[in-house]
């Protein structure tokens, strides 16, 4: 009887795919835009805030050039930790909303939306991240 392949190598990975996936639907998805409504945010800054996301995607491939410098680890945590910052800006927002924002809430929300270069960064470490290898079958 051959054992059953485990899945606990891949425990982190799961965690990781969770906790990045509650982090882009709360940051990017619609509770964003419910929140730039609520701060009477333009169209153009809520298209830009859902857009930085797609215009930093090229900053993947240029951040992956920091790899061999930082290493993947660290590169990683640091650009999660940078995530994490800038994912703090609509929390404390969102909490202190008050009934007529100041003009200036809105576009502190579009400019921590682009969270500079974090996530290109994290992103480009993920597919280096030290994944076991699959079973052989022979």
């Amino acid at each position: 009887m051959t054992p059953r392949p485990s899945l606990r190598p891949y425990a982190a990975g799961f965690w990781f795919g969770g906790f990045n996936g509650m982090t882009w639907m709360i940051g990017l998805g619609t509770p964003m835009v419910l929140l730039a409504e609520k701060l009477h945010a333009s169209t153009l800054q809520v298209g830009l805030a859902t857009s930085f996301v797609f215009l930093l995607l090229p900053l993947q491939i240029l951040a992956t050039t920091s790899l061999p410098r930082l290493g993947y680890q660290r590169q990683m945590v640091s650009a999660w930790i940078l995530r994490a910052l800038f994912l703090g800006v609509p929390l404390a927002l969102a909490v202190a909303a008050p009934a007529t924002p100041a003009p200036w809430m809105s576009s502190l929300l579009v400019a921590s939306a682009a969270t500079p270069s974090g996530r290109p960064f994290g992103a480009s470490t993920a597919s280096r991240s030290r994944v076991p290898p699959a079973p052989s079958s022979a």
